[in-house]
């Protein structure tokens, strides 16, 4: 899948002529997507498109995909490529991309995600989800834990009464390309608090720069 779809038919306003000031990143500037993912959108989809593969490879079918922080929904297009159409998908966020109301995000994939759950909705579907649960944190992980009260806390109680799950975390910022402290904090904290319940097993992936959980229930 080429992405670059976004952006290859947008003509860009001349940055000296624009009043916006896109040095900031806007949710609802159509410009400031379009330059976000121009410089890093193919990086991104290519490590959650390889992240998904790793987990059809774990013998993940059929995953019921919660993806927290989804931004504007490129790992459901991965997801796609991956698992066809043998998935669902759960796209969990604050805010709303501009380019989502656009011709070229719609003609990405079949049936893109419009508007994303907030976080309050995202965790009562999770609660009420069967099987095959996959908790996705593609480069949002350390912003949720940043903005989003006991997060941690009520993740750990809600997968306590599912059965087998996933977690998956892609995470890129950083000299070193590692997890960043918070977020292998928050993951060792999961692996902990659930290992009562379920059989763990952590798998690197992305030649370091992303994990991918596996709980089993004993």
């Amino acid at each position: 899948m080429k992405i670059d779809q976004l952006w290859n038919n947008y003509k860009f306003r001349v940055c000296e002529e624009c009043e916006k000031d896109c040095g900031k990143y806007e949710y609802d500037n159509l410009c400031s997507n379009l330059n976000y993912l121009k410089s890093y959108g193919e990086g991104y989809y290519a490590k959650m498109r390889e992240s998904f593969q790793e987990l059809s490879s774990a013998g993940i079918k059929r995953p019921i995909i919660f993806s927290f922080g989804c931004g504007c929904c490129l790992d459901y297009v991965a997801a796609k490529e991956v698992f066809e159409n043998a998935f669902s998908y759960i796209n969990v966020d604050e805010c709303e991309w501009a380019i989502k109301n656009t011709a070229a995000y719609r003609k990405l994939a079949v049936n893109m995600p419009q508007r994303n759950f907030k976080f309050v909705e995202g965790m009562s579907l999770l609660k009420v989800s069967p099987e095959r649960i996959v908790v996705c944190f593609f480069n949002s992980l350390n912003d949720i834990l940043g903005n989003q009260t006991d997060f941690e806390s009520k993740l750990i109680a809600t997968l306590k009464y599912k059965g087998n799950f996933a977690i998956v975390c892609n995470y890129t910022r950083g000299g070193n390309h590692t997890l960043a402290w918070d977020e292998e904090c928050f993951l060792n904290n999961c692996c902990k608090e659930l290992k009562k319940q379920f059989s763990i097993k952590r798998v690197d992936i992305l030649s370091g720069e992303g994990i991918i959980i596996l709980g089993e229930r004993k």
